[in-house]
């Protein structure tokens, strides 16, 4: 599944005070947490790591990971958070599921995330400091939560779309070096691109490049680069001044059967269907 697939179904949206001193047991929940600090400083331990959330700062726990939440600070704190899938898949489930303690030994039916193949972080906890944003989209959702007006599932599913994009776009925009790979590819898509040559250009090996590539995008080289060619092969034939041979070798396509068929196969017509 691709990011573009999701379809985020809100659970259970509330605002989380705790207590100073409070500390509660480590859980394993069944869907997914999103957290969002307001006020004081709030520790969430996972197994991997400590995390210290202050006012702005989000986490994403993904299902199945145990966390635990502590407030080991002199004043009280207060989170928004939400428990949610990434699809509608369990939405016949709508009413909140207790996370489970750590350490019952009973067997606990997760409810999966199918693996978005080009946003791979969302499956581990993710943790986003300065995140503004997120108490707008967040408060949002706990309204429509609470109010449970008409198309109220809806409202929350694209506050949190919009707010997971966010977070995506963030993580994207922290490598460069994918940013960079990903802006040569579409200044430089007529030419015959491949691993070899991107990794000689920006000095990387070429498994290395396929890798960053294909985490950016969700895609191969190959593929993202001729679904790039024919987006603007559409253009191109839509506005009537070259030929459909000319529009293929323009946008780097050297055999003209090739980039017919790869054409059908990607629009569903013939690149005549666009050609006035």
């Amino acid at each position: 599944m691709l990011f573009r697939s999701i379809h985020p179904f809100v659970r259970f949206a509330r605002i989380f005070e705790i207590e100073s001193g409070e500390q509660y047991p480590p859980f394993i929940p069944r869907d997914c947490r999103l957290f969002y600090a307001v006020k004081g400083q709030i520790h969430i331990q996972t197994k991997e790591k400590l995390y210290s959330l202050t006012p702005t700062d989000c986490l994403l726990i993904p299902e199945g990971t145990v966390y635990q939440t502590m407030n080991n600070c002199n004043q009280n704190a207060q989170m928004l958070a939400l428990n949610f899938d990434f699809t509608f898949a369990y939405s016949h489930l709508t009413n909140p599921i207790p996370p489970e303690i750590e350490g019952t030994n009973r067997e606990i039916e997760l409810l999966s995330t199918p693996l978005i193949e080009d946003a791979p972080q969302f499956h581990h906890p993710l943790f986003l400091a300065n995140r503004k944003e997120g108490e707008f989209y967040m408060r949002d959702i706990i309204s429509a939560f609470e109010l449970r007006l008409t198309g109220y599932e809806i409202s929350m599913s694209a506050n949190l779309m919009h707010l997971l994009t966010h977070f995506c776009n963030s993580e994207t925009s922290g490598n460069s070096l994918a940013q960079e790979v990903i802006r040569y590819i579409n200044q430089h898509y007529q030419a015959p691109l491949t691993n070899q040559a991107l990794g000689k250009h920006f000095g990387y090996h070429p498994n290395y490049i396929s890798n960053v590539v294909k985490k950016s995008t969700g895609l191969p080289l190959h593929a993202y680069l001729n679904n790039l060619r024919i987006s603007r092969a559409i253009s191109m034939l839509e506005s009537g001044n070259l030929t459909i041979s000319q529009v293929a070798y323009q946008v780097g396509f050297s055999d003209l059967g090739y980039f017919s068929r790869y054409f059908k196969k990607m629009t569903g017509v013939a690149p005549s269907a666009f050609f006035k």
